[in-house]
């Protein structure tokens, strides 16, 4: 389903939605990743991305990998590893500035 035929309209709805989306990002009040996924299906669902370009992102390996950092991540931090990490870190820093 394609709103817009052609002109300056899909720019500026595309910007309209990126914004309201980094102000969304700025106050945090939803998780990040609803915020992504809700806008990428607005840009789908108004066929500002086209379906078979918006498939296309998951032949390339960046986003599988990126994707798989953000789990690592969130393991580290709820297993609290990231912050042991960070504590000695910061105590090689005190020991030898």
């Amino acid at each position: 389903m394609v709103f817009f035929s052609s002109g300056l309209r899909p720019a500026g709805f595309s910007l309209c939605i990126l914004a309201v989306m980094l102000v969304m990002f700025w106050q945090e009040r939803f998780p990040s990743e609803v915020i992504a996924l809700s806008g990428a299906a607005l840009f789908l669902a108004t066929g500002i991305l086209p379906y078979e370009t918006a498939l296309q992102v998951f032949s390339n390996p960046a986003p599988w990998t990126i994707g798989a950092m953000f789990i690592v991540l969130a393991a580290w931090v709820r297993t609290g590893a990231l912050d042991a990490l960070i504590s000695a870190v910061q105590n090689q820093k005190m020991r030898h500035p």
